[in-house]
């Protein structure tokens, strides 16, 4: 479940639970996938949020935000795209 999935049951003023509200299929990244990648597949999906998954055995290990995407931008602008996911 999202920040955007807890907004939208608020905004819907319904007594929803977790499993109401969360994303079904919620989208996963490899862990050496490129941040730059990361960040266009959450503009295009629509999301804030992408399930981090091992690179070798398909296993979650993690959540990406878009504020972890801005951290490292901001940490370090010029190279931010070449850094892998898992980084």
């Amino acid at each position: 479940m999202s920040d955007l999935d807890v907004i939208a049951a608020i905004a819907s003023r319904e007594e929803p639970s977790a499993a109401s509200v969360a994303a079904i299929e919620p989208l996963a990244v490899s862990s050496d996938e490129r941040f730059d990648r990361a960040a266009q597949l959450m503009a295009t999906q629509g999301v804030t949020h992408l399930v981090v998954v091992d690179g070798a055995d398909g296993h979650p290990i993690g959540v990406l935000s878009s504020l972890d995407l801005v951290a490292v931008y901001a940490a370090s602008s010029r190279a931010w795209a070449r850094h892998s996911v898992h980084e």
